[in-house]
């Protein structure tokens, strides 16, 4: 029988070992298998908290509203026209301007808004709710807010589905037009029909115009809250009658 040769430190000499492998333990493997158990649940954890919040909305509903009725509060029609969703004619949106908004007797004041709904996603929609007054007249409206992924041709995150337009609808017999205070483009034809347009909240002149017998007919106000028919103080139909 041949004897090993071996190293200074009882090693093999040749270049192979006899040296055994280690013995993993069966305590060893599971708590290895555990910790790549928890790795993989905390990298799960990572990669879906940032998709979550890839696709969380990054403003607030509740900023879209106190937004659009700080531009009626403050009289900038054409801003807060921008926000809105609703089809509309020509002749519906005519007094929805800054110059008639600017020269109305009254226009809304805002006194609070918050959010009811406390969480929100991509794709969802939200309620918030605003306390306002107009004409001195205090009313609560809950809007309900869209969210839609912002893209590069629509960066708006939030849409409003109620914007607070209140219909109103005037009428003639003998008297052939009317004027809106602070209206540029001047006289609205009128017929016996009721003819029907958009106001924002406010309180607004409507005088009576074109009288060709010389008669006078008052000037009437349309008080527009917020189009629910609740208000108490809300006028939001005009009949002008002429001499016959």
């Amino acid at each position: 029988m041949c004897a090993r040769r071996v190293g200074p430190e009882g090693t093999p000499v040749g270049g192979w070992s006899s040296a055994p492998p280690p013995v993993v333990s069966g305590r060893q493997r599971r708590a290895d298998a555990k910790v790549r158990v928890i790795a993989a649940i905390i990298i799960g954890l990572i990669v879906f908290g940032i998709v979550h919040l890839m696709d969380m909305p990054r403003t607030n509903p509740e900023d879209t509203v106190r937004q659009y009725l700080t531009y009626l509060a403050e009289g900038d029609a054409e801003s807060a026209g921008s926000m809105l969703t609703r089809p509309m004619t020509d002749r519906e949106k005519r007094f929805l301007t800054n110059d008639v908004l600017s020269a109305a007797d009254s226009r809304i004041v805002v006194e609070s808004v918050e959010s009811l709904t406390s969480r929100w996603r991509a794709g969802s929609r939200a309620t918030v709710r605003a306390t306002m007054s107009v004409n001195g007249e205090r009313f609560t409206h809950d809007f309900t807010v869209y969210h839609h992924k912002p893209t590069k041709d629509r960066p708006t995150e939030w849409y409003l589905f109620d914007d607070l337009l209140v219909r109103v609808a005037v009428t003639g017999d003998g008297v052939p037009g009317f004027s809106v205070r602070g209206d540029s483009p001047g006289v609205e034809p009128l017929s016996r029909s009721w003819q029907e347009y958009y106001f924002f909240p406010g309180v607004y002149t409507l005088t009576p115009e074109g009288r060709s017998d010389g008669g006078t007919v008052e000037p009437q106000k349309i008080v527009a809250i917020d189009g629910s028919g609740t208000a108490a103080t809300e006028i939001t139909s005009i009949r002008f009658t002429g001499a016959r």
